[in-house]
């Protein structure tokens, strides 16, 4: 499977990041702001490369000096004739591409924010914002062909693939006084999507992708809030607690899967299907239906209460 053409967007690549940020008294207690910005952030080398050094010399063990025995294949030797062969295909198959050009995320963030001053040190902010990113790395493994019903994917490699999109409204509130009780209270609703999930190495099904399907992600909660509580006398004795407060994550495999399907004419397109270990490209881990022996028959499920998609379950607030 042939990685992103390796281009100077991969090897040089750069962009100017402009920051714009605007204010307007509306009045003596009314302040409105806007700003925005438009980010790029470099991959790890990680991302990019992958690499195994296989030893040279493990080319000198091979069929011809019976130093190498092929386990059979398509033809006598599966076309492997020594050890460096056979363990350079082990690693392109079952571990990662060697080799997986990718270029910088980007993404563009919008936010505006109405100030309100009440007096007798009380201020409000309310700050909705949006936020968009773009050729995030993800890795996923390319659908290769069907056999005996299976759908047969190849090895794992990075690619740009992964969107996420971000809506949300932040809340600040504040009392300000040299003596008595003050505090504050911030609080967050992020309404997050995206075509892949986790933020630690991503991955995504590629089916999805090309169907453009986009799914709440699990790693951001959707609420969080702290209120923080102040009390001060004219003796000196200052008093302060801290609340956090975190909505539960969501999470779920979900009861519906993308997959490929090749049309008479021959054209491959994606189509959803019941999320089974058979059809779900990561096989049992992320399959919410388990299958017989022969993958024909759904003897099984996870049993919880689920939708279409990944991240329709929620868990705790803390």
């Amino acid at each position: 499977i042939p990685g992103q053409a390796v281009g100077a967007d991969v090897t040089a690549p750069s962009q100017l990041s402009p920051r714009l940020a605007l204010t307007y008294q509306l009045s003596e207690r009314n302040v409105l702001r806007f700003s925005y910005g438009k980010n790029i952030e470099f991959v790890p080398l990680s991302a990019v490369e992958n690499t195994f050094a296989i030893p040279n010399s493990l080319k000198n063990c091979n069929i011809a000096d019976g130093c190498f025995v092929p386990l059979p294949g398509f033809g006598t030797s599966n076309h492997i004739s020594n050890l460096y062969q056979q363990t350079l295909i082990d690693q392109a198959t079952n571990n990662f591409e060697p080799y997986t050009p990718v270029r910088p995320q980007r993404a563009i963030n919008y936010d505006a924010s109405w100030e309100h001053d009440f007096g007798g040190g009380k201020e409000l902010r309310i700050t909705p914002y949006y936020r968009k990113g773009t050729d995030y790395v993800v890795s996923s493994s390319s659908f290769l062909f069907t056999f005996l019903g299976r759908q047969i994917f190849g090895p794992t490699h990075e690619y740009n693939a992964g969107i996420n999109e971000n809506t949300g409204v932040e809340l600040a509130f504040d009392v300000h006084r040299q003596r008595g009780l003050t505090g504050s209270l911030s609080a967050t609703y992020d309404n997050t999507f995206a075509n892949y999930d986790s933020d630690f190495f991503p991955s995504v099904n590629n089916a999805a992708v090309a169907a453009n399907h986009f799914f709440h992600v699990s790693y951001v909660a959707p609420i969080t809030a702290t209120a923080n509580l102040v009390y001060d006398t004219p003796s000196g004795l200052h008093v302060s607690m801290t609340v956090p407060y975190e909505s539960g994550y969501r999470y779920g495999v979900g009861k519906m899967v993308y997959m490929y399907e090749t049309l008479p004419s021959g054209k491959t397109v994606p189509v959803q299907v019941l999320n089974t270990d058979v059809n779900n490209p990561n096989g049992s881990s992320e399959a919410y239906y388990y299958t017989d022996p022969t993958g024909t028959t759904i003897v099984g499920s996870r049993g919880t209460p689920e939708g279409n998609d990944p991240g329709t379950l929620k868990g705790p607030g803390l």
